[in-house]
């Protein structure tokens, strides 16, 4: 019985973690692929999945059209060595300098809500006649994302330059950062523009619309709205959400507000707000100057980053998760080494093993620090019972007890 009771208190444990850093989004990306059956447009139909490859209830989306420089429409490659019918490969779009070939899609049953921060290709390089290309032909293209509610009302996304023959596969996947938003639906323009006068061809495999990381802020008795996080590229969230690191000095450990808003790639952080309950992190370039200055103010960082699904790896050091008591205050608590896996984009403290077993927030003032105070032994310890179930806050010597389900002569 008593064993059955901690084990409720352990899984209540790990349920509250992963609701206290939970990302908020049900589906991250909305990804296109292909299939054709003929050379015209109307062929093709468009399969949408998310980023585990399930559909997305409600999301359909269709190519609208394939166009040259000049605005003519294109019919699509249909053999070669190159060609599949998951390939959409447009035939003689003019293969000069300053030629190109454009694809539009519509998407629907976004949402009102629908938030885009990057849109990804996968592109491949074929011949004339759709066989694959020489690993010699190296071709520069531009490849430029516009988007709208309509398809004669397409705004600039983002566009980025280089060769699209860049890997054994030939396929190159090339990511594009921008903003943009949807009622619903979303027209977006794929557009690939050859920078040389040499002769290549280019074809689409997939196309995947990537919305920002979307982050809920858990409210506590202690401190407001807060949540940790980490990714493997660099965000930048509103002004109205601090990005804090946490250092540690003995059995203290102190939150520090950042004096930017932005989280570097693969660093962990909390984010704080006194107003938010929720964080939009959006992927943004940066220079190498902002990112060496940014880097500085991580350099004593103790969070140790969990960008992909599963359980961290502690190393050589002890690693707290930060939860909720049964008080509802923020703490950090030690993490069991047992457990279900936690989501991607976590953080944890990481500190040189050592005897602590919980820390508890103090003072709540982001601009001087919040310090987590290590809580006394006994505080964290299993609660305590005689043989009849009731519980005991002291022992007598020579009686029995049970304590974390086991039971124990006191001395």
């Amino acid at each position: 019985t008593y064993q059955k009771k901690n084990m409720k208190k352990i899984t209540l444990l790990l349920t509250l973690c992963f609701a206290f850093s939970q990302i908020a989004q049900a589906y991250k990306e909305v990804k296109l692929t292909f299939n054709r059956t003929g050379a015209a447009v109307s062929t093709v139909t468009v399969n949408v999945a998310d980023e585990s490859g399930s559909s997305i209830s409600g999301v359909s989306a269709t190519l609208v059209s394939v166009k040259k420089k000049d605005g003519s429409a294109l019919n699509l490659m249909t053999s070669g060595g190159a060609i599949s019918s998951s390939v959409l490969a447009p035939a003689a779009y003019g293969n000069g300098l300053g030629d190109s070939m454009e694809f539009l899609f519509q998407i629907t049953g976004l949402g009102a809500d629908f938030l885009l921060n990057k849109v990804k290709m996968d592109v491949q390089a074929v011949t004339g006649n759709g066989g694959i290309q020489t690993d010699a032909v190296h071709r520069d293209f531009t490849f430029s994302v516009k988007t709208g509610a309509t398809a004669d009302a397409l705004t600039d996304f983002a566009s980025v330059s280089g060769d699209i023959n860049k890997i054994p596969e030939r396929f190159s996947e090339w990511s594009l950062l921008g903003k943009a938003t949807s009622d619903g639906t979303l027209f977006v323009s794929v557009k690939l523009t050859k920078n040389v006068d040499l002769g290549c061809f280019a074809s689409l495999r997939s196309v995947t619309l990537v919305k920002p990381y979307s982050v809920n802020l858990s409210s506590t008795a202690n401190v407001n709205n807060v949540a940790t996080f980490s990714a493997n590229e660099r965000v930048e969230v509103s002004n109205d959400v601090s990005v804090c690191t946490v250092t540690v000095s003995g059995d203290k450990a102190t939150l520090h507000a950042t004096s930017s808003n932005a989280v570097p790639a693969n660093q962990g952080v909390i984010l704080r707000s006194s107003t938010a309950t929720s964080a939009t992190l959006y992927a943004v370039n940066a220079t190498e100057e902002q990112t060496n200055t940014e880097l500085t103010e991580f350099t004593n960082n103790r969070l140790q980053p969990q960008v992909e699904a599963g359980r961290p790896e502690a190393g050589e050091n002890t690693l707290y998760v930060f939860t909720k008591d049964t008080e509802n205050n923020a703490v950090f608590k030690l993490l069991d080494t047992d457990g279900s896996p936690f989501a991607a984009n976590k953080a944890f403290l990481s500190v040189p093993a050592g005897g602590l077993s919980i820390l508890r927030l103090g003072s709540d003032d982001v601009q001087t620090g919040i310090s987590f105070e290590s809580v006394s032994e006994n505080e964290n310890q299993p609660e305590l019972y005689d043989l009849f179930g009731r519980k005991v806050t002291k022992t007598v010597p020579g009686k029995i007890y049970v304590k974390g389900g086991k039971k124990f002569l006191a001395k």
